[in-house]
């Protein structure tokens, strides 16, 4: 779990080192902007942000259990990550699967959202926040 939260903690000390030393230098401004963009940048890459991801098999019978949408992405994915910033208030209640950690989640394109069998591809939040209620 510390591991997951290892990047995070390096921007937010970044976030407090920067910041304060701007802010020890009478720089206000640049100390609360230094603070911003490293804590902000911290919050984007945390777990909160990013939940875990899982495997295909894994996702497929926690959703058949649960009910919950799965959600196939992959790193560096500039709709993945326009999706997952969209739904960061809703990221828990989904399954995350990275396509590049398990090869035996095959899907077409990311990001893929799946629920009951029915597939959305490149879906908007909206869509997916339909499938989540």
């Amino acid at each position: 779990m510390l591991r997951r939260w290892g990047l995070s903690g390096v921007l937010f000390a970044l976030a407090v080192t920067y910041g304060g030393s701007r802010l020890l230098d009478d720089r206000l401004i640049g100390a609360v902007l230094l603070f911003g963009f490293f804590a902000g940048i911290g919050f984007v890459v945390s777990p909160w942000m990013f939940p875990r991801s899982v495997s295909a098999a894994e996702a497929t019978r926690l959703s058949a259990a649960d009910g919950r949408p799965i959600v196939y992405w992959r790193l560096r994915c500039p709709w993945c990550l326009r999706l997952r910033w969209a739904l960061r208030g809703e990221a828990r209640r989904l399954h995350w699967v990275d396509v590049w950690k398990d090869p035996s989640a095959s899907v077409d394109a990311v990001p893929t959202v799946e629920l009951h069998g029915t597939k959305l591809i490149n879906p908007t939040a909206a869509a997916v926040r339909e499938l989540v209620r």
